[in-house]
């Protein structure tokens, strides 16, 4: 009798430990599944933004206004890269030109790159610098019969850096609005129909306001 109880009790520790150790391998394996690769595994949650906006500077001695847009992937708080383009809106000549049937404008189109200091801030500052292609170049002021624009005088495209500081207000979850600086800097030494490279370069100043899904 006593061996039979002996006996029932060894194989009762048995039993718990095949129990255990089955249950941890089901854990284990569970585990496993979870931290398994996939080619996405890496990628951090993304976030975004778009942007309108203007810019008042100087061109040959002329005051222009120009009018933007910018698309932005956010992947932190911090970090952010897109696409900017803008273009002068305003008929505007320089001093020097004569013929009074044109006017200049001036295009940029680039990427970005932005750096946003506390952005969870109600104000906090924001650091972009964009680079890309420029394009100045003279349009008709007035469209000839079958209302085609056309470039009477070619056009000069030119490599352009714009770093920036912004200063930026979030009034709303996915509503920021910011106004500061901004210089356009054109190394290249050129000369079209008497615009130069430091006549397009400058100082100016940028208002935007921003719409997207931002981290909190």
């Amino acid at each position: 009798m006593e061996g039979k109880l002996l006996d029932f009790r060894i194989m009762k520790k048995i039993l718990v430990l095949v129990l255990t150790l089955f249950a941890f391998q089901i854990s284990f394996g569970q585990q496993k599944k979870k931290e398994k690769w996939h080619p996405f595994s890496k990628v951090p949650d993304l976030s975004f933004f778009f942007e309108g906006n203007s810019q008042f500077r100087q061109i040959t001695d002329q005051n222009t206004l120009g009018l933007g847009v910018k698309g932005a992937v956010v992947w932190n708080p911090n970090n952010a890269i897109g696409f900017t383009f803008s273009s002068t809106v305003n008929k505007f000549s320089p001093s020097f030109e004569s013929d009074s049937s044109v006017y200049l404008k001036n295009v940029l189109t680039g990427l970005f790159y932005e750096y946003m200091i506390k952005p969870n801030n109600k104000v906090h500052f924001t650091i972009p610098i964009a680079s890309g292609v420029g394009e100045t170049y003279y349009d008709w002021r007035e469209l000839d019969a079958n209302g085609a624009a056309s470039f009477p005088y070619n056009e000069k495209y030119y490599f352009y850096i714009q770093p920036a500081v912004k200063i930026e207000i979030n009034i709303a979850e996915r509503w920021r609005v910011n106004a500061g600086l901004a210089y356009l800097y054109v190394p290249e030494t050129f000369a079209y129909r008497g615009v130069r490279n430091t006549d397009v370069s400058g100082l100016g100043i940028h208002v935007g306001v921003r719409y997207g899904k931002f981290f909190w």
